[in-house]
């Protein structure tokens, strides 16, 4: 199963080409929590900005500039690599839109408020996905969706 996980705001806004744009203690440590102990797939940049928290994961990077043992060029190469395990793909925008074709669910975050920056979530098709759970928490709505079919 492949699941796409990210926190936006509710313009769908990422992040600012320096990392995010908030800082939402409690919203990262569901992301970390979640994600804890499968693959993931992630793109270079993303991963130089945040790959940090990562430790204990085995992490596929996906890059056209660099190689390497765990850097991949497309996103089926590295999805094969993962194996049959639950896979997380974190990002960034470029990696998301190769990835949602392939993905099962979404994990969201909306983070309230609005956030200044220039990187963006790829459109949620509600004819290709619903929400099977809604979380009100503080700072942030939590939503999981399925593609439909599936």
């Amino acid at each position: 199963m492949l699941s796409i996980i990210s926190a936006m705001d509710k313009n769908r806004l990422i992040g600012t080409g320096q990392g995010l744009p908030w800082n939402i203690k409690e919203e990262y440590q569901r992301y970390l929590a979640t994600v804890k102990g499968h693959p993931i797939i992630v793109g270079r940049k993303t991963f130089e900005l945040s790959g940090k928290d990562l430790q204990e994961e085995k992490v596929f990077i996906l890059s056209t500039s660099q190689t390497g043992d765990n850097y991949f060029s497309n996103i089926e190469e590295a999805i094969k690599a993962c194996g049959d395990d639950d896979i997380f793909v974190t990002g960034g925008a470029e990696v998301y839109k190769l990835a949602m074709p392939f993905a099962d669910t979404l994990y969201i975050s909306v983070i309230k408020g609005e956030y200044e920056g220039c990187i963006y979530f790829p459109e949620i098709d509600p004819n290709t996905w619903t929400i099977i759970q809604h979380e009100e928490c503080p700072e942030y709505d939590y939503y999981i969706y399925k593609k439909l079919g599936n």
